[in-house]
């Protein structure tokens, strides 16, 4: 049987210059499967994308486009740990059952669908930065009344979310161009800090991190003064690295230095980061934190939170 190209399902990131998103696995449901087989549509999937093809009948016509209107069903599962560390996930857990969906939005091509939800089973993720015994977890939903402890199953990565497509007949008859749907996820953003273990003795207060990045454009990370701590003179209780590393560097000074405001996620690397002390560069080409190097830090006076913050560690030591 002849098919023709239907529609793309598509997943991007910010966390990518490309905007190709390859940590999420795209699959029908069961059903979804099964009814695709009945209506002669074929799905390929791709590390970013699915793909769906109409079969066609002896006239050129979609045999699927004889049973609309039909709703496509998939889930959108994580391949990995890595993906909720590069992405802002409040919008889903606020949501009991989260489902991108083309119902109640505009025809558009590319179209980004809309999440909401829906009364099902969900799931909710949590994220352990470091192994331990135990973990609390509170759930960000609330259970349906007559929800019994049974009912709770604990499972390891799995179902980020699901999608479904609302498909009437000119959806399912193979266009010029393919109808593309978008899940468009938002990168997470955190502020930096970077801790400098140093044995000088002197005047830091021109110590701080440079984005030396060429040009007079924006700057995609500053730190300011107002976010330098020497932990030594004014220690935090509340900071557990900057605790350890004072404990394991006896007699030397614990800098820490704060950005300013939280940086997105990405994956291209800022290759121009520099330690300087007033115009002089003492170290070039610093790491960016990586996303799974975090600490909880009070950024703001209570009562507001702690605030998860990404870190990497400076040694600069003349003995």
């Amino acid at each position: 049987m002849r098919a023709a190209p239907l529609l793309d399902l598509r997943v991007t990131h910010p966390f990518y210059a490309d905007l190709r998103c390859g940590d999420l696995v795209i699959a029908p449901t069961a059903a979804t499967e099964a009814l695709m087989r009945r209506l002669a549509v074929t799905c390929k999937t791709f590390p970013d994308h699915a793909s769906l093809y109409a079969g066609l009948d002896p006239t050129g016509t979609a045999v699927a486009a004889a049973a609309a209107p039909i709703a496509l069903e998939f889930e959108l599962r994580s391949r990995g740990p890595g993906f909720a560390l590069i992405t802002d996930l409040a919008a889903l857990d606020a949501q009991v059952a989260p489902v991108f969906t083309n119902q109640g939005v505009a025809a558009a091509n590319p179209l980004n669908l809309r999440l909401t939800t829906r009364t099902a089973q969900g799931s909710e993720t949590l994220v352990a930065s470091a192994p331990s015994a135990s973990e609390a977890f509170v759930l960000a939903g609330k259970p349906l009344p007559g929800t019994a402890v049974g009912d709770f199953k604990v499972a390891g990565a799995g179902k980020v979310a699901a999608v479904s497509l609302a498909l009437d007949k000119g959806l399912l008859s193979p266009a010029a161009s393919p109808q593309a749907f978008v899940v468009p996820f938002a990168a997470a953003a955190a502020r930096w800090a970077y801790y400098v273990v140093m044995d000088f003795a002197g005047d830091i207060s021109t110590l701080r991190i440079v984005d030396a990045t060429p040009g007079n454009g924006p700057r995609a990370v500053t730190f300011g003064d107002a976010g330098r701590v020497d932990l030594a003179q004014t220690p935090d209780p509340g900071d557990a690295v900057g605790v350890d590393l004072l404990r394991r560097n006896p007699g030397r000074r614990v800098i820490r230095l704060l950005s300013d405001a939280a940086v997105p996620a990405r994956e291209v690397p800022l290759r121009q980061l520099e330690l300087r002390l007033a115009d002089t560069r003492l170290l070039g080409a610093l790491a960016n934190p990586r996303p799974d190097r975090l600490v909880s830090l009070r950024t703001a006076p209570p009562p507001a939170p702690a605030a998860t913050v990404l870190y990497d560690v400076l040694f600069l030591l003349t003995n």
